[in-house]
């Protein structure tokens, strides 16, 4: 399919666009902020050992709306904010900081939904009810046989007493088949340790995000102004920024928690734009060589439009396997994956709308393209 679409030479409403998105972001962050997660705001970390045969992403989502559950239930405020497989099989639940009590939901929550003895649970509420009922079934069992068969005192004594005996016997075993159904729950689900996340921690975190993110935005200004020129390279570094700060302004507009996988976000979303431009920028070097003829301009202009439809293809594959995986993943993965989808979209609008036209506009009259 074939494009003629004047994007290059239309770039002033393409700027417009791109200027009111960075405002609308700008306000969120000022007025929303963001929700930082464990890892950038401290917080604790229960680690579970669950005996299941289940498969991992089902266990995680099981885990994930039981522990939500419980806290709902106690009316706490705090949100689970991520839950994932550890090394072992071990099971971690990351929140802000947790009470005793909040904890202590948790661990009855988990052990309940995955408890499966062979005898029933039974409370004392049961226990009292049974009683009173089978009291009751003594009662009119005695009545009914002074009334029939005319029995003596003597007899209605005796009745009475093997429903009172009964009555006992199902009252001592009960309390002994909750305590053997418990410990089999506790088998099942063990709490193996409560860890805190400092401040100090986060810190780290904080500085390896931005170090990391820095450095791999110079590195590819060196290498785009090696490969082609400074004015191309800047035009894709400017690309690169708006990208990272549609991200930053979809964590704050969505309240997505800024965790640790901010940094894989970020580096994935730089690493999958840079790509898209670079082959709009080779058509560009290409299409130098061969239309002598015509303005820079619209050189730049008809190589965009010439891998428009690659860009399209290459974006609307990526996006169907991560949108299955924020559809069918369990919170912490949609965590991960909505930003990236967010990202990805904004590297399309970048490569298409935005890196040509700048190239056009940095590069003014200097006519040298490597």
């Amino acid at each position: 399919m074939k494009f003629n679409l004047k994007l290059v030479q239309n770039k002033k409403i393409f700027f417009i666009i791109t200027a009111v998105i960075i405002v609308a972001g700008l306000l969120s962050m000022v007025l929303r902020g963001f929700y930082w997660d464990v890892d950038f705001r401290g917080g604790t970390e229960i680690t579970y050992t669950i005996a299941s045969d289940k498969p991992a992403s089902e266990l995680l989502k099981e885990v994930e709306d039981t522990a939500r559950g419980a806290l709902e239930e106690i009316g706490s405020d705090r949100n689970l904010i991520n839950i994932v497989r550890s090394a072992g099989d071990g099971i971690v639940i990351r929140s802000l900081e947790l009470s005793k009590t909040e904890i202590a939901a948790i661990d009855t929550a988990l052990k309940i939904h995955f408890n499966d003895p062979v005898a029933p649970v039974y409370t004392m509420e049961a226990l009292k009810e049974e009683f009173a009922a089978l009291s009751g079934a003594a009662e009119e069992k005695a009545d009914d046989a002074e009334t029939e068969a005319n029995a003596d005192e003597a007899a209605d004594a005796t009745v009475a007493e093997d429903a009172e005996a009964e009555v006992e016997t199902e009252a001592e075993t009960k309390p002994e088949t909750e305590e053997k159904a418990d410990e089999n729950a506790v088998e099942l689900v063990v709490r193996t340790g409560v860890d805190s996340v400092g401040e100090s921690v986060s810190k780290d975190l904080r500085s390896s995000a931005i170090i990391s993110t820095v450095i791999a935005v110079a590195l590819m200004l060196l290498y785009i102004t090696i490969r082609f020129q400074f004015s191309s390279a800047l035009a894709a570094v400017v690309c690169l920024c708006h990208d990272i700060f549609i991200v930053l302004a979809a964590y704050s507009i969505f309240q997505i928690p800024v965790s640790s996988n901010v940094i894989a976000v970020m580096l994935t979303i730089l690493g999958y734009s840079i790509n898209a431009t670079i082959i709009i920028f080779d058509r560009v070097r290409e299409n130098v060589k061969i239309m002598q003829n015509d303005s820079f301009e619209e050189k730049v202009n008809v190589s965009v439009n010439q891998t428009i439809m690659r860009s399209i293809n290459t974006t609307i594959t990526t996006l169907l396997t991560i949108g299955l995986i924020y559809i069918l993943g369990v919170q912490s993965i949609k965590e991960f994956a909505l930003p990236l989808i967010v990202g990805i979209l904004a590297g399309l609008y970048s490569s298409v709308c935005l890196a040509g036209s700048l190239w056009t506009v940095f590069k003014g009259k200097n006519t040298k393209v490597k």
